[in-house]
């Protein structure tokens, strides 16, 4: 379907308006879990001029200890620091560019793939509104989305490279991966995508060398029937043997949705996972398959697509990351199935239904899950906000959080140092470290790790040693004031106590709730200074 240019621009405006519109905040400040850790850093960049958790070129990709990914946490900071813009309004604003930036990205893709303009536009629809993206892009910083809305420009990129075979378009390819690399350690799965890429080289390098050797029978209409039909079989029943022998439905044994019992219930669990990250219409990427390999006058991408699915099959077990750049592939494929419903359809009303219907299941696949995820993902409350404005004038120095959650909120509003450093998740080693100045930089020890040691749940391939921060605010918690560690005290100086009332007397971590010997100590001999509904704030002196 070729488009007048003005309607084509017309409905790429009217879909970014929608997506901006749909994205009108819900919560009073902005959500995430690591999202709160990432604003404090951005405002130590701002605040510092310099990324005080860089130690090492690898440092700005996340490669390194005490180190993460910092490409969207210097655009945020730059963005704000030019346009005047707080650093919360930054990250709003951040969100709907990245969100026209990915319409735009997956539009030029459907376009390498197919030209056909209402194809590319409902591409474009389906990423854009895919549940993943908009949850993710719903003011909260970008990071892993950031990487997910460039995934369709490098395909796009790639596809354009062996088109062209430029210098040009190989630098590009460069350039988008650096850009990736900088906002999540996820782009290392982008190495199966140049796998793809190559083996659908060598593929297609036998397929011409049969051509020419084998002329007489290849070409035989019979035999090429009878080939398409047995690839076709081949590829699913290989896809199905991955997800059934290859360990992926062992690992969606459990989850929030999922109905049946054993292979049915981690099937459901699988098809629940996907449906949450692409939408409701995933069932349409089988379609779209068949779509592809049935397109005539096939070259290089049909089966580069195709080879994607396959080679990235295994990284479905990566469940909490899968949804983050399956949405980039599974979009076309979409797409695709969806187009080849509409061509088989001959009134002109329905199609325009079919396509009506299925982008609307889709947004309504994005606000049902958001829904859904905003009952368990945090977003900055009143009181949160109010209590770090105090802490940020009223006060100086360490804070010791009962709470990693709470914690990483006051951080963000105040920019205090805290324990547990890392917020939620507590982990042993963060960049905080660094920007509190909790550890020396000039004596840490860092080492290599052997190869043979790398995953792909490996953050780096170095270690730092001697460093446990959540083990040190463990200790402190665990201890009376007058019994803790010398060397712990003396490191973090802790000189407050923020209290979530939920846990009182106690701390929570990992899900567990801890008895506290210092909090309870700090009730009985300190003075609370401030209080908010749901936290307190107790002054305990300085134990070092």
């Amino acid at each position: 379907m070729h488009l007048p240019r003005r309607t084509t621009f017309s409905l790429l405006l009217f879909l970014v308006s929608l997506n901006f519109l749909i994205r009108f905040p819900r919560t009073p400040h902005e959500l995430g879990f690591d999202g709160f850790v990432y604003h404090g850093m951005t405002v130590s960049l701002i605040q510092n001029g310099n990324a005080l958790w860089v130690l090492h070129p690898l440092s700005y990709f996340g490669m390194y200890p005490l180190s993460q990914p910092s490409g969207s946490l210097f655009v945020l900071a730059d963005f704000s620091v030019i346009s005047g813009v707080s650093v919360e309004g930054a990250i709003l604003l951040f969100d709907l560019g990245l969100v026209a930036i990915g319409i735009l990205c997956s539009f030029l893709l459907s376009l390498e793939i197919r030209r056909d303009d209402g194809l590319a536009l409902t591409v474009a629809a389906f990423f854009s509104l895919s549940p993943r993206l908009f949850s993710g892009l719903l003011w909260e910083i970008p990071t892993r989305t950031l990487f997910s809305v460039l995934v369709p420009l490098l395909i796009w990129l790639l596809l354009r490279f062996h088109r062209k075979r430029d210098l040009r378009s190989f630098v590009f390819v460069v350039v988008v991966l650096l850009i990736m690399m900088s906002a999540h350690r996820l782009t290392l799965l982008m190495s199966a995508v140049f796998v793809a890429f190559i083996l659908t080289e060598i593929v297609l390098v036998g397929v011409r060398t049969l051509r020419i050797r084998y002329a007489s029978l290849v070409f035989r209409p019979r035999f090429r029937r009878f080939a398409n039909l047995a690839v076709l079989i081949g590829f699913f029943g290989f896809s199905i043997s991955l997800i059934v022998i290859g360990g992926i439905l062992a690992s969606y044994g459990v989850g929030r949705a999922g109905f049946g019992t054993g292979a049915i219930l981690s099937a459901s669990n699988l098809g629940v996972s996907l449906a949450r990250s692409a939408g409701f219409v995933i069932p349409l990427v089988p379609l779209g398959v068949i779509a592809v390999y049935r397109q005539r006058l096939k070259d290089f991408k049909e089966p580069f697509l195709l080879m994607i699915l396959l080679v990235l099959l295994p990284t479905l077990t990566l469940r909490q990351y899968t949804g983050y750049y399956v949405i980039a592939f599974t979009a076309p494929f979409m797409g695709l199935g969806l187009w080849w419903v509409v061509e088989k359809t001959k009134r002109r009303a329905a199609k325009v239904a079919v396509v009506s219907i299925a982008i609307a299941l889709t947004a309504g696949s994005a606000l049902y899950v958001l829904d859904f995820d905003l009952q368990s993902e945090p977003f900055l409350d009143d009181p949160s906000y109010t209590h770090g404005l105090y802490i940020r004038w009223e006060s100086n120095g360490t804070l010791v959080v009962n709470d990693g959650k709470l914690a990483s909120e006051i951080y963000l509003v105040s920019g205090h140092p805290y324990l547990p450093v890392g917020g939620a998740t507590t982990p042993f080693q963060s960049p905080e470290l660094l920007i509190f100045r909790f550890v020396n930089r000039s004596n840490l020890v860092i080492v290599q790790l052997p190869v043979a040691d790398l995953t792909l749940e490996s953050d780096s391939p170095f270690v730092l040693t001697g460093v446990q921060a959540e083990a040190d605010w463990a200790a402190i918690l665990d201890h009376l004031p007058s019994l803790i560690p010398g060397g712990v005290s003396q490191r973090y100086q802790p000189r407050y106590l923020v209290e979530n009332n939920d846990a009182w007397g106690s701390y929570l971590a990992y899900g567990q709730t801890y008895p506290s010997p210092f909090i309870t100590a700090t009730h009985s001999s300190s003075y609370k200074i401030f209080e908010i509904t749901g936290q307190s704030l107790w002054y305990v002196g300085d134990l070092a």
